[in-house]
């Protein structure tokens, strides 16, 4: 009898922490916050998703494979190119460019596997912001210039000194790691081999590229 009850209890205690993954990772999460022109692709644009949860929240490989308009026509595609996305940050993911006569609001098919590497999938609508306070959002963080042969230079909001960066490459492995000491800094890129680099600090993500 005592063996049956741990039994039951183990079986319970996964049961639980099951359901805990499955409530954590849902589309609930994850809200569009903006798009923008892609600064290194010109035929791309980038849609910029934020991820609520927990620091320590993961998702695996998200992307976008597909763009609605209003009307339900099919008005972009992407496909996967980032490993991951932690919560409580915001990515940009590249699509193919959005006209500017598409009608809002558009509808984005998001994908991403959570911990068990399992896809799900999710719709977010997205209206677009006056641009004057897109323009705002935009330029709170700023890397340049991008595509860079070495050192980049970051302008930073002052609410962020003191906070640490981490620069990643496209594994995901954490090549450098440092503290923010000041609004603008420069971040020396040069002993790193040519490739895309992610950047993050503190909800934020940039995408940067090293020619």
């Amino acid at each position: 009898m005592k063996t049956t009850r741990i039994l039951l209890t183990i079986a319970a205690a996964a049961l639980l922490s099951a359901t805990s993954i499955a409530q954590a990772l849902n589309c609930d999460l994850f809200t569009i916050t903006s798009t923008e022109p892609d600064s290194i692709n010109a035929n791309n644009t980038i849609i910029n998703i934020q991820m609520a949860g927990n620091s320590n929240d993961f998702i695996n490989y998200p992307f976008i494979p597909t763009v609605w308009d209003c009307d339900g026509n099919v008005v972009s595609s992407g496909s996967m190119f980032y490993f991951g996305q932690l919560g409580q940050t915001t990515q940009g993911y590249p699509v193919n460019t959005l006209n500017d006569n598409i009608c809002f609001p558009i509808t984005v098919q998001f994908v991403y596997g959570d911990e068990q590497l399992v896809n799900d999938t999710c719709l977010l609508n997205f209206i677009p912001l006056p641009q004057s306070v897109q323009n705002i959002m935009e330029d709170d963080f700023t890397v340049f210039p991008n595509p860079t042969m070495g050192v980049v230079q970051l302008n930073i909001p002052e609410r962020l000194i003191g906070h640490n960066y981490t620069l990643l490459d496209a594994t995901g492995r954490t090549v450098l790691t440092d503290k923010i000491r000041s609004a603008s800094t420069n971040l020396s890129l040069e002993s790193l081999l040519a490739g895309v680099y992610m950047l993050r600090c503190t909800g934020y993500t940039r995408r940067i590229v090293k020619e």
